[in-house]
């Protein structure tokens, strides 16, 4: 489908008057959004969006289509998959450059409304790029022609909440005919990069299984409609322990327990808010934890390796005085071990989630290949001890392994600790 005249100046103010309709009366025109969020990899989510929505009496010049923002999407690393209407038939929409020619023809006449004239076009661009401007900048503005209008425009809590709204999103404008069915539903899929919150260290606890490791979802459009539905679909390596979905005029707070999940994973969980005010802003915090029972699989097989080597550091002469039986042992049962245990697939978004885990397993598969090839390199047949370097690389290597050992306990006993401390 076509899009004629979009590109003129008359046909883009229309949309543009339409997209702020929708912005500022949300509620008139959307009627439920359902959200559906599965993993794709370690770092990326698909967001699949429902949105059920029914075109207002307008003002203004009768049109036969006008472009619908069905969602907000975060500018930055997002890919759209596919959009339909509740046929299923794939629709067409906006490129992002001409949506942002609407878009910022928007800003510009909500602007030129609260100001009763002409914005200026710097001042408008700063805003649209970032929602905000920086103390240097509104001083500089502040000093000169442009001082005014922007100490008009940002004293409109409206106009704020819009630009901050459109800064970091961006409508997906989608051509709708006016004389279709009353009530629509359109299907918007797209993939985005996850954000993860908390400090340096807080993420090694968490990489450990210290501690919930938390990931943040923009919801942009939240207040576009009566009603939201978000649904997390949690795959089977992982728990969603809590979601909370934050807004900006207070928190509503969700949770996932045992019970409602019949102590399983890789469920759908739902979070539903309504009547949301039409300026909040809002993101989910989604808290995810590796299934129980991975960190205790990679102690067992960290304790395994010490013990291995530990008590070959013991024999270690009769172990060099039978080289290849050893060796043998050394490079295969340890090691068959860890792999059948090794744990989420390299995709699976459970491995952002074990890294020091992983590494733990890693080295302690390393060390036994470490006394293997020493055995092989310093053999001692018919001296009364074993080799001095042989000797010294297996000392090494075991207390390494009784380190890991003790990293991975960490993991272990930390979540213990914590649901102990909430307790209390």
């Amino acid at each position: 489908m076509g899009l004629p005249g979009i590109a003129e100046a008359t046909s883009r103010r229309l949309a543009a008057v339409h997209l702020l309709a929708a912005l500022e009366a949300p509620q008139a025109w959307f009627h439920r959004r359902r959200e559906t969020l599965t993993f794709v990899d370690a770092g990326r989510v698909c967001r699949a969006v429902e949105v059920e929505f029914s075109i207002p009496p307008l003002e203004g010049p009768p049109v036969t289509e006008l472009f619908v923002p069905i969602v907000l999407i975060p500018t930055q690393g997002t890919r759209v998959l596919r959009l339909t209407n509740e046929a299923g038939v794939r629709l067409p929409a906006l490129t992002s450059g001409e949506a942002e020619q609407i878009t910022m023809t928007a800003v510009a006449l909500a602007a030129e409304v609260r100001l009763g004239e002409e914005p200026d076009a710097a001042l408008l661009r700063s805003l649209r790029m970032r929602g905000e401007l920086t103390a240097d900048e509104r001083a500089g503005m502040l000093a000169d022609d442009s001082g005014r209008q922007l100490e008009h425009l940002l004293s409109d809590a409206w106009f704020v909440h819009l630009v901050k709204m459109l800064a970091g999103a961006e409508p997906v404008l989608v051509p709708v005919r006016v004389d279709g069915p009353t009530r629509r539903m359109f299907t918007i899929e797209y993939e985005v990069a996850l954000l993860e919150t908390g400090s340096p260290w807080r993420r090694l606890t968490q990489s450990l299984g210290w501690e919930e490791t938390a990931m943040l979802v923009d919801v942009p459009d939240v207040a576009l409609g009566t009603a939201y539905e978000f649904e997390f679909q949690v795959p089977d390596d992982l728990e969603l322990t809590r979601a909370t979905l934050l807004l900006d005029a207070g928190e509503r707070d969700w949770s996932v327990t045992g019970r409602e999940t019949g102590g399983r994973v890789g469920q759908y969980s739902r979070l539903t808010v309504r009547d949301v005010p039409a300026t909040a802003q809002a993101a989910a915090v989604l808290s995810l934890r590796v299934a129980r029972g991975y960190p205790a699989t990679v102690l067992i097989a960290a304790l395994f390796v010490a013990l291995v080597l530990t008590a070959g550091l013991e024999r270690l002469h009769e172990l060099s005085a039978a080289t290849e039986a050893a060796a043998a042992i050394l490079l295969t049962l340890p090691t068959l071990f860890i792999a059948l245990i090794a744990g989420p697939a390299r995709r699976s978004p459970a491995v952002k989630l074990v890294t020091v885990a992983r590494g733990v397993l890693l080295l302690s598969g390393l060390l036994t290949y470490v006394g293997a090839m020493a055995l092989i390199m310093y053999p001692s047949p018919g001296r009364a001890g074993a080799d001095p370097t042989l000797h010294a690389i297996w000392y090494v290597a075991a207390y390494t392994a009784w380190g890991l050992v003790g990293l991975q306990t960490i993991g272990v006993v930390g979540p213990l600790i914590q649901a102990r401390r909430r307790s209390t």
